[in-house]
């Protein structure tokens, strides 16, 4: 479990469940860069619990679809029974043919890895109903 705050330029909370530890920080600099606060998981049921903390919900949540114990399909269910209101992006590194079309419940938005950090920045923040903040990457990277 991990928090990081960043001037919140843009005043805006994003959840990121990621399992793999180098793109859970990569993700959450980037995202710190462009002046979001941001909240890192590394699995589904921590993400929910974390969830249940009113200083703690998020604008947005960013998860990997292929997570330890609870998917993000299952964590996407999970949260669209509370909060039908903050938006799902599931990232994945699965081919086309393998992402699940026929779930109840839909994301809004799917991201394949490896994912340019313009795709990444456009998604979110229109998401998000705000204009991109900042185009700087962390490390020089180009993709996440």
């Amino acid at each position: 479990m991990n928090q990081a705050s960043s001037n919140s330029v843009v005043n805006k909370t994003v959840l990121i469940v990621e399992d793999e530890p180098g793109l859970r920080k990569m993700l959450g600099q980037y995202l710190s860069l462009c002046g979001c606060s941001v909240i890192t998981e590394a699995e589904g049921r921590s993400a929910l619990n974390r969830l249940n903390n009113p200083d703690d919900i998020p604008d947005l949540i960013l998860t990997d679809i292929n997570l330890p114990g609870m998917d993000g399909y299952e964590l996407l269910a999970q949260i669209r029974l509370k909060y039908t209101d903050i938006p799902v992006v599931l990232m994945t590194g699965l081919s086309s043919e393998n992402i699940k079309s026929d779930i109840s419940v839909q994301p809004d938005a799917i991201l394949r890895k490896p994912i340019s950090l313009s795709d990444l920045g456009e998604t979110l923040f229109n998401l998000m109903k705000i204009d991109h903040p900042n185009q700087s990457k962390p490390d020089g990277a180009d993709r996440l």
